[in-house]
């Protein structure tokens, strides 16, 4: 009983006396953040969420004089994860500020790949390489696995994520890397140096006839959509007549961008959104963007000045990393008959979500749609491929 009292006593110190600590500012903010918008279909109370995280928040400031925003801010990514809801998630300032520039397009130093973690391995693996990018340079490729960088082992961390977050840092600040890597067999050595990058946009490349449309992304407001219509019309200049849109490893992204996408390939995708307030419509149609509220209120806003639309042969390229926009492509391409090949997605096609700035300069995604049909039906949770292939990384 007297231990019991004397954590009600160091709780309610915490959230009277030091409430207007930077920690407990970020954590009530969030939760209310919560409690005003979540809509997805984790089960959420915020009373619950309170009871069980309050008491890691004051562990995590235990004998801090200022419990700061660094404190609370994985007490925060942890609750939030505890929802285990992929389209709700915290970002970090670095990683906001990364956001912001992929949303806006502005460049940034880079070296021309996407790296991911190699599960239960001190590695990392290449996913992608940006055409005109360093790394295309000294043909770096997909699935050339990262050992080492900058004559340090990645052995020395403690995950490979962790690995993975000091290459990035390296990267943005400017610096060479110095990359130890199998391919195959073979073990090379490769030098990298950053360089300006713009946003990356999709990039059209032509294998045996078949043009192949990458998309990393479905971020860049006013970017993504009008590149997809011009690498379409590209490709029909060239006289193809296959297309494969390949969306693996492609995460987040836009409505507007994703649903302007779709539309150089299928005349006029819909989807409805179910929000807390009513349904909202989101309709591509003829170059503009159209928004049709519950109350009927309507707005169309022009994207593609000369629309392009595929009409010969299509299919879709998806795996396990494929997480939201790039799943509703897949899903509204699928649902014409459109052949989806590859892996199940990830698993965030019937939610969608936005984001909330924190007062640390983080940022918080939270559900606030749920994905429908135009008859109303729910989407499902991931897309499911008509044709199953293991990923070529797996």
């Amino acid at each position: 009983m007297k231990r019991f009292l004397i954590v009600v006593v160091a709780l309610l110190g915490l959230t009277s006396a030091q409430s207007v600590a930077p920690a407990q500012q970020l954590f009530d903010m969030a939760l209310e953040l919560l409690r005003g918008h979540y809509h997805g279909y984790s089960t959420f109370d915020a009373d619950t969420l309170r009871t069980a995280f309050q008491p890691r928040l004051l562990e995590a400031c235990q004998g801090l004089t200022t419990c700061d925003f660094d404190a609370g801010g994985g007490v925060v990514s942890g609750m939030v994860s505890s929802l285990n809801d992929p389209h709700t998630y915290r970002l970090t300032p670095e990683q906001n500020r990364a956001r912001e520039r992929e949303f806006s397009g502005s460049t940034a130093l880079g070296a021309g790949v996407k790296l991911a973690a190699v599960p239960d391995a001190a590695a990392l693996v290449v996913t992608r390489v940006l055409q005109g990018g360093a790394a295309s340079a000294v043909d770096v490729r997909r699935g050339d696995v990262i050992w080492g960088v900058n004559r340090k082992s990645l052995a020395e961390f403690s995950n490979a994520t962790e690995a993975l977050q000091y290459v990035q840092r390296l990267e943005s600040s400017g610096q060479v890397l110095e990359l130890t890597v199998a391919r195959g067999r073979s073990r090379l050595e490769v030098v990298l140096k950053p360089q300006p990058v713009a946003a990356w946009l999709p990039q059209l490349e032509v294998r045996d006839g078949v043009g192949v449309i990458s998309f990393f992304q479905f971020k860049t407001s006013g970017g993504v959509a009008r590149r997809t219509h011009q690498l379409v019309g590209e490709a029909q200049r060239l006289g193809l007549g296959a297309l494969v849109l390949d969306v693996r490893d492609s995460q987040g992204g836009l409505i507007t961008e994703m649903l302007g996408a779709v539309g150089a390939f299928t005349a006029h995708p819909v989807l409805l959104d179910e929000f807390k307030t009513g349904s909202v419509r989101f309709e591509f149609e003829k170059g503009k963007f159209i928004q049709t509220e519950a109350g009927g209120e309507r707005f169309e806003t022009p994207m593609i000045a000369a629309p392009a639309l595929w009409t010969g042969k299509l299919s879709v390229l998806t795996n396990r990393a494929a997480k939201s926009a790039p799943e509703y492509l897949a899903y509204l391409l699928q649902r014409q008959g459109v052949p989806v090949i590859g892996e199940p997605t990830l698993g965030a096609l019937n939610t969608s979500n936005s984001f909330f700035p924190l007062p640390d300069d983080s940022s918080l995604a939270i559900t606030l749609g749920r994905s429908l049909n135009p008859d109303g039906s729910s989407y499902p949770e991931r897309v499911t491929p008509d044709i199953a292939v293991a990923d070529d990384l797996t």
